[in-house]
């Protein structure tokens, strides 16, 4: 089949999550043998548009604003050009010219509803979205945007894109209850993935400074906003400051800035906070890390397994995570034993998970080895499956 792939960014200018997914979904595609663009806006190119290989991938980049790391008012109107700017590049390109038998897009960004709407009428071709952050409900749940006029716009939104999709991957059966108006047979669970890596790369030069290397590294990956709960970690550095070789590191973007300038204001030594690292590096630095590290915010309803995690269960990293304890993430940790989950809240119980594991080197091998295990349930060649199993049916 020839398969369009649809993100708001793709390695390597960004090292989110959602461009990683989207290249190893592509990758176990192309491996399927099946034909595979992927289309991304872009701020870095300077021509209109670029056509490149990645391996057996190709990859259209679009030229667009630039929507990471800006505030909320400047992203969403980057955001809402992101579809304009891919439709005008994919109408001059070659790989359009032929049938296209699947359209696969991923949410967040929400903005793409109508080029996928275009893209359905003029191929004939259905559409599977992978919804991951469900918005703006979680920002809605975490105080981030209130309810309002600009909530309700946003809604209407992302009701488009739910209402263009044939299919919607969700990560939990549980994101369902978000999306109670929509069929259930519209609805297909989807986990989330992460692939191994063949790349290696040299580590960036303050992984050769002699704090990295004599720390016990608790290494927390991802974006910094407000479904992280800041504070959480914060309050956690705190009460870490006795313990003279921890180090919580911080390795991301979003609103790293402020989260640094409130680590300073008080006064916390034990933060180091670095920006996003390519894949391979971020591999390494899993490998050398004594825990890996989750903190969501306590209102935050949401079932998934993120990103994140699984990059840890990948590396054999024990993971400590503060949660809401009615989560099913909560639930996976008690099941799997691949880490500690305590309930957002427990600033004791945070603190002392990390204490007994950093003191216990054998608990940390045992949890680890759990977690290698519980990581052969998220491969990206599995989600290649489900969806082409799905175009293969509705094609018949």
């Amino acid at each position: 089949m020839r398969l369009l792939l649809i993100v708001d960014s793709y390695p390597p200018e960004m090292r989110n999550a959602a461009g990683r997914m989207m290249k190893e979904l592509g990758h176990s595609l192309a491996e399927l043998g099946h034909e595979v663009l992927i289309a991304t806006p872009s701020p870095s190119i300077s021509d209109r548009f670029e056509v490149a290989h990645d391996g057996k991938l190709s990859v259209l980049r679009a030229r667009s604003q630039r929507a990471k790391g800006q505030g909320h008012f400047v992203r969403g109107v980057a955001e809402l050009g992101f579809p304009w700017a891919l439709y005008h590049s994919l109408k001059k390109i070659d790989w359009m010219r032929g049938p296209i038998d699947g359209i696969i897009w991923y949410s967040p960004s929400i903005f793409f509803g109508p080029l996928v709407a275009w893209l359905k009428w003029r191929y004939r071709a259905k559409a599977y979205l992978i919804l991951r952050d469900i918005f703006p409900d979680w920002a809605i749940e975490t105080g981030s945007i209130q309810s309002g006029l600009v909530a309700r716009v946003l809604r209407l939104i992302a009701e488009l894109q739910y209402w263009v999709a044939d299919t919607i991957g969700i990560q939990a059966a549980h994101d369902a209850t978000y999306l109670s108006h929509i069929p259930n047979e519209k609805l297909q669970v989807l986990s989330n993935w992460v692939g191994t890596s063949s790349e290696t790369a040299l580590p960036p030069d303050w992984m050769q400074e002699a704090w990295f290397n004599e720390a016990e590294i608790v290494v927390m990956g991802g974006a910094l906003g407000p479904a992280q709960d800041p504070d959480n970690i914060l309050r956690l550095a705190e009460r870490l400051q006795s313990r003279d070789q921890c180090i919580l590191l911080c390795v991301g973007d979003g609103d790293r800035y402020a989260f640094q300038a409130e680590a300073e204001k008080r006064g916390l030594k034990n933060i180091v906070i670095k920006p996003s690292l390519a894949r391979p590096e971020f591999d390494y630095l899993l490998r050398h890390a004594s825990l890996g590290l989750i903190s969501l915010h306590p209102d935050l309803r949401t079932q998934n397994v993120p990103g994140r995690l699984l990059s840890h269960l990948h590396a054999g990293l024990p993971t400590i995570a503060s949660l809401n304890s009615n989560s099913q993430l909560f639930e996976l940790f008690k099941e799997s034993k691949c880490g500690i989950a305590v309930e957002n809240g427990d600033d004791e119980g945070f603190y002392q998970a990390v204490v007994q594991l950093l003191d216990h080197p054998e608990q940390r091998e045992f949890l680890g080895n759990n977690a290698k295990h519980l990581a052969q349930m998220f491969q990206p060649d599995e989600a290649a499956r489900t969806i082409t199993n799905w175009l293969s049916s509705v094609k018949t």
